[in-house]
């Protein structure tokens, strides 16, 4: 433990999200005094993420069920019974990122913004048969919100 003297300042760091940016990056430096609260001044934290939303809809009909709507950065091939989701997906290096729609027939899906997104959804029609559709090759920046509908 070490105790911090006027001779012995310190620097206070901001950690974050991979995602966000932090404002001072290089931490505020502090002297402290005994017995005193020190006010050292404020970190700005940036989000690094924009939101996918939309609709989804089966011909005209929004679909209140719930459909599964992933984003990645690669393909995912899969046959139309759904994603095969475990470790050896998850754990690599491409980057997933998995949503589920609401009874209103709309979705939201948050994801590290510069870069490219291949959308999927799917769901269990009425003669329960899980079927998928897919956008590809979205562009999203930092702080953009932008709507992608999935239609079926």
């Amino acid at each position: 433990m070490a105790t911090a003297t006027a001779s012995n300042p310190y620097t206070a760091l901001c950690v974050a999200d991979s995602g966000e940016s932090i404002d001072p990056s290089t931490g505020i430096v502090v002297t402290p005094v005994a017995g005193k609260t020190i006010h050292i001044g404020t970190f700005t934290v940036s989000s690094g993420y924009g939101t996918f939303t939309g609709q989804v809809r089966d011909g005209s009909a929004l679909i209140e069920t719930g459909v599964l709507v992933v984003g990645s950065t690669l393909a995912i091939v899969t046959t139309s019974s759904g994603p095969t989701i475990n470790s050896s997906v998850t754990g690599g290096a491409t980057a997933y990122y998995f949503a589920a729609s609401d009874s209103a027939g709309e979705y939201n899906l948050r994801v590290l913004g510069g870069t490219l997104y291949n959308l999927y959804g799917w769901y269990a029609n009425e003669s329960r048969t899980v079927v998928r559709v897919s956008s590809v090759n979205i562009p999203i920046a930092i702080g953009q919100s932008k709507t992608v509908d999935l239609q079926w």
